[in-house]
């Protein structure tokens, strides 16, 4: 799946945006304070809300819009999204007027398109069997790693509906990532004992490796070490304990190591996870990293994720210097013109 186009009308800041973006696979959203960069991926947001929640149920119910969410002295907003998979188009809307606006609006929030898609998606699963559904993920700014939790105290389920989340308090937090990664390395390590040196690996875990070890270079194989009681990872051939790590190091790698899983567990029926398309959304993706981190960065997700539509927001110079409009990368400057 992939976005072709978002229109946006009197959405907080934003009083009338209409992008196209084609076949971008890399879309950045630059912009001075206020231009509305995080308002256009939370309308995203929004939209892709009521996305998972009916891939959850065929009632589900996404997020709603607010009165508050109307740009001031505007009697309504409206945004939508249109997308496209193996050249079928599905676009959907939400609106909102407010109570004391009487006119007539020729808008609508507008759902059966992305009703009729989600169901063709849920229909092949009546044969009990899991298949592989197309990964829509936001990250916000407000994450991080304060705690790497070490024991399990939840069992996880690993389907391909579980991979999704809507992180509607619009905070991420990898406790779960790291829960998981224990879970399943116990299973790994029990898979192992059964079937010895055949056993390669768990395709999950083995998926979040080989993306931390291309987007990390001299990063590589984290794992968790039994006594004493720790995740640890491999840098440049030492073994190191994870939580001494900087911030910034320990941030970007629960993100991408997260982004790896969800897009594994969302495509059980392929080999190869890294390859198969998802749609994520990360506001400031420079968070925590130092420059030289920054440096490649768009590169090396692309090598990494080579089928994954990311959407961008930045303020880095180094991030918006690499990219190369021959490859596909698209840069959105937002100005406070759009503001009301």
């Amino acid at each position: 799946m992939r976005v072709k186009r978002l229109r946006i009308e009197n959405f907080r800041g934003i009083r009338n945006l209409d992008l196209s973006f084609g076949d971008s696979g890399i879309v950045v959203f630059v912009g001075g304070n206020g231009a509305g960069r995080t308002t256009v991926l939370v309308a995203m947001q929004y939209l892709f809300s009521w996305y998972v929640a009916r891939l959850k149920s065929p009632n589900g119910k996404g997020v709603q819009l607010d009165e508050c969410d109307i740009t001031n002295g505007q009697p309504y907003c409206f945004i939508e999204i249109e997308a496209e998979e193996h050249d079928k188009t599905v676009r959907w809307s939400l609106f909102k007027k407010r109570a004391s606006y009487r006119k007539p609006v020729d808008r609508l929030a507008r759902r059966a398109e992305l009703n009729r898609f989600v169901d063709s998606k849920m229909e092949v699963f009546a044969d009990g069997k899991e298949h592989n559904l197309p990964l829509v993920n936001f990250y916000s700014v407000n994450r991080g790693v304060d705690a790497v939790p070490l024991q399990v105290r939840q069992k996880f389920q690993h389907g391909p509906l579980d991979a999704f989340d809507c992180n509607l308090n619009n905070s991420v937090n990898f406790h779960s990532f790291f829960q998981w990664f224990r879970e399943r390395e116990d299973m790994e390590n029990e898979l192992y004992r059964e079937l010895g040196e055949m056993f390669i690996g768990e395709l999950q875990l083995v998926t979040v490796r080989s993306a931390i070890r291309n987007l990390l270079p001299g990063y590589d194989k984290l794992r968790v070490k039994r006594d004493p009681l720790s995740f640890v990872v491999v840098r440049n051939g030492k073994t190191i304990n994870f939580s001494r790590l900087p911030d910034c190091k320990k941030a970007y790698i629960a993100l991408v190591g997260d982004i790896a899983r969800r897009i594994a567990m969302a495509n059980p029926q392929s080999a190869y996870p890294l390859e198969m398309p998802a749609i994520v959304i990360i506001d400031e993706i420079e968070l925590h990293l130092l420059p030289k981190w920054q440096v490649g960065l768009v590169e090396r997700l692309k090598e990494t994720f080579p089928q994954v539509q990311f959407f961008l927001t930045t303020q880095s110079k180094h991030i918006v210097t690499s990219l190369k409009k021959s490859k596909g990368d698209t840069l959105v400057a937002l100005d406070r013109e759009v503001e009301g």
